[in-house]
């Protein structure tokens, strides 16, 4: 008697193949998803940080808080809007899929020194990581 090898995948192979494959999904497509939400804040983070530089170097020549900054400059493809109100930085940011989120950064100014609180109002797994950069 002659046993003969079967060619192909059983249907075991595939049921294991499959669920491999579900489980790297599951697992890879948010972490991909975060991953390039926080590259795309990058340039948030940038023009803020300019922003904010600019506001704490006038802070600190003048010993207050500028009334109105032209901060038009700053203004990209991404970032929407940048203005200041006096009291509040406020920038408007097209995130991916066409999804606005808004960063709201208001500065504390006490005793010579700016310490900056922050809002973001959009994605929430970004919040942590944009306001722990630009506070």
């Amino acid at each position: 008697m002659h046993i003969g090898f079967r060619q192909g995948f059983s249907f075991l192979d595939m049921m294991m193949y499959l669920s491999i494959m579900a489980l790297s999904y599951h697992y890879a497509i948010p972490c991909y998803k975060q991953l390039i939400g926080k590259m795309r804040a990058q340039e948030l983070i940038k023009v803020a940080q300019q922003a904010q530089l600019q506001i704490n170097e006038y802070a600190l020549l003048q010993g207050e808080l500028p009334e109105d900054l032209d901060l038009s400059e700053f203004t990209t493809e991404s970032i929407k809007e940048l203005s200041w109100h006096g009291d509040l930085l406020e920038i408007s940011f097209k995130s991916g899929n066409s999804q606005e989120s808004t960063l709201l950064l208001k500065p504390l100014f006490e005793n010579f020194s700016l310490k900056w609180d922050c809002d973001f109002e959009g994605q929430t797994t970004l919040k942590t990581y944009v306001c722990y950069a630009l506070t």
